[in-house]
C-alpha cells in the first residue's frame, strides 16, 4: 500500500546524511557552541543526528513513518500528544521523536536547530499548504517569502522561529541558497538581524546521486556583527578558507530582466520521456517528420569547437547518435492518427507530472517561439557551449534559447559569450559542474547590447 500523501512528496527528498559528515558537522557545530541544551531536528528521518552530539536533549520531528520505523525501541514508550496528535518515541533517556509535521509542532525557545532537512521543489509542494505556511512565517518573522524556493528554505526559517534569541541554527543544506533569488527574503532577514553566517562548502558530493552542492550552514543569532564567512571542505574533511560565493575574486553574476537581447529556458512539455523522441522511436511509433520538430535537450555531448546547428551537424550529433532530437507536435491541431495513437497509449500513471495535471488536453503544452541560438546552462569549466540555431530546434529542458529581433547579430552575440569566463561568476551546483540562471544570462546579454 502507498504511504498516505503529505504536504510534500517525501519520496526523492528523503537523503540520509553519511556517518562521517554528520561527526564532522558535530565537530564544527562545536566550535559556535561548546555545549548545548536542547536541540531541535526538523525533518529528523532516521534521528542520525542524534548521535554524537553535545546535548543535554535532542528532539527530532519526522513526518514520514517511514523512516523511523527500524529505530523504534523493542518496547517504545508511545504517547499520543494532545492537541498536536503527535506521537512520541522515546529513543534514549535525553533524546526523542515527536512523529507528525514540524509546522505543527509547538515547542519554541531550543538552543539549537540542527540536521539535514528534506530538499523538495517548490513544483511538489503542495497548494493551499505551500501558501498558508508561507505566509505564516513571513508573518511571524517579518520577511518577505518567496514561495518559487526548495522546501529546505522553509525549513530554515522555521528554525529560526523554533531557537531561542540566542540560538543557533546548523543545517546541511544546498549551497545554491547563499545566491538564489528564491532566498534573497531570507538572506535579507538575516542581514537586518545582523547574524553571524558561516557556510562550509563541501567541495566533493556527500549523497549518493545528488548532484546539488552541500554545505554546512551556521547562522548564529547570538552575534549582531552582520559577517558571512565562507570554507571549502575537501573529500577528507579538512577546511580552508574560501574567496567569497564564487571562490574567486569575482563577483557573482547578478540577475537581470530581459532586454532586446534575452535569454529563456528550455521549454517544460511535461516529460522528456513522454514529448520527446530518439530517431528509433519515432520510427517504432509510425510518426512522420510532420509530427514533430527537432529539438535539443543537451548539448554535452557535442565538441566544444561546434558553432552552429545545421541538418547535416543535427543528424550527426543527435539523429545518429541515438540521442533525444525530436519534439512531438502534440500543442498543434489536427494531430494526425498516428500521434494520437501514440498519446493513448501513453500510461496514465505515466502523465502525473506537475505540467501534464495543469495543461488541458495533458498533452497541450505551452507554445514558445524558436530561438536564435542555442546555449547550455551547465558547464564544467570556463563556460557553456553556444551554438546559432540554423536549423530552427527548439530547445527543452536545461538547454537555453537566446532570442533577438536583430538576425545579423548572431555570430557577434555567440563571440561575445564564448570569450566569457562564466566560471568565475557562478556557484558550483556539485564538483566541478557550474550552472548559469536564465537571468544572470540577461545581464551578460544586457552587457553585450550596451556595447554593441
Amino acid at each position: 500500500m502507498r504511504t498516505p500523501r503529505t504536504y510534500y512528496e517525501l519520496s526523492n527528498s528523503q537523503v540520509s546524511t553519511p556517518a562521517p559528515i554528520v561527526s564532522f558537522y558535530w565537530d564544527i557545530v562545536k566550535q559556535y557552541r561548546p555545549q548545548l541544551q536542547r536541540v531541535i531536528d526538523l525533518g529528523a528521518g532516521d534521528a542520525r543526528f542524534s548521535h554524537g552530539g553535545h546535548f543535554e536533549e535532542y528532539v527530532g520531528v519526522e513526518i514520514d513513518p517511514n523512516a523511523v520505523q527500524h529505530i523504534r525501541p523493542s518496547s517504545p514508550k508511545q504517547i499520543k500528544s494532545s492537541p498536536n496528535t503527535f506521537e512520541q518515541i522515546q529513543l534514549t533517556s535525553r533524546s526523542r521523536i515527536e512523529l507528525g509535521c514540524a509546522f505543527r509542532f509547538k515547542e519554541t525557545g531550543f538552543s539549537a536547530c540542527i540536521g539535514n532537512p528534506p530538499y523538495v521543489r517548490h513544483h511538489d509542494i503542495e497548494s493551499p499548504w505551500k501558501e498558508d505556511t508561507a505566509n505564516y512565517l513571513a508573518k511571524e518573522l517579518d520577511f518577505s517569502f518567496n514561495m518559487h524556493g526548495n522546501l529546505f528554505l522553509y525549513f530554515i526559517a522555521l528554525g529560526l522561529l523554533k531557537t531561542s534569541d540566542d540560538g543557533l541554527l546548523a543545517m546541511v543544506v544546498p549551497f545554491e541558497w547563499v545566491s538564489r533569488p528564491s532566498s534573497k527574503g531570507l538572506r535579507n532577514l538575516i542581514n537586518k538581524h545582523k547574524w553571524d553566517v558561516s557556510i562550509y562548502r563541501f567541495q566533493e558530493s556527500i549523497f549518493d546521486g545528488v548532484l546539488t552542492t552541500a554545505c554546512i550552514t551556521i547562522i548564529d543569532k547570538n552575534s549582531n556583527n552582520g559577517n558571512w564567512q565562507y570554507f571549502d571542505v575537501s573529500e577528507d574533511l579538512q577546511v580552508s578558507p574560501r574567496k567569497g560565493i564564487s571562490g574567486t575574486d569575482q563577483e557573482i553574476l547578478q540577475h537581470s530582466n530581459r532586454s532586446e537581447v534575452w535569454a529563456r529556458r528550455g521549454i517544460s512539455p511535461g516529460s522528456q520521456d513522454i514529448f520527446t523522441l530518439t530517431d528509433g522511436q519515432r520510427i517504432h511509433f509510425g510518426l512522420t517528420l510532420d509530427d514533430v520538430i527537432p529539438c535539443v535537450t543537451t548539448l554535452r555531448h557535442v565538441p566544444k569547437s561546434l558553432r552552429m546547428l545545421t541538418s547535416k551537424t543535427f543528424n550527426k550529433y543527435f539523429v545518429d547518435e541515438g540521442k533525444l532530437c525530436w519534439l512531438i507536435k502534440s500543442n498543434e491541431h489536427p494531430i494526425s492518427d498516428q500521434l494520437q495513437a501514440y498519446l493513448d497509449s501513453i500510461p496514465e500513471s505515466d502523465r502525473q507530472t506537475y505540467t501534464c495535471i495543469n495543461q488541458f488536453p495533458w498533452y497541450d503544452y505551452e507554445k514558445s517561439a524558436i530561438p536564435d541560438l542555442l546555449i547550455h546552462s551547465g558547464f564544467t569549466s570556463f563556460g557553456p557551449k553556444v551554438l546559432i540555431n540554423s536549423i530552427g530546434a527548439q530547445t527543452v529542458g536545461s538547454v537555453f534559447g537566446i532570442h533577438t529581433t536583430r538576425k545579423n547579430v548572431l555570430r557577434s552575440i555567440q563571440e561575445y559569450l564564448l570569450d566569457i569566463d562564466f566560471e568565475s561568476q557562478v556557484v558550483a551546483q556539485a564538483n566541478s559542474f557550474k550552472k548559469i540562471e536564465v537571468r544572470q544570462m540577461n545581464t551578460i546579454l544586457n552587457n553585450w547590447v550596451k556595447k554593441f
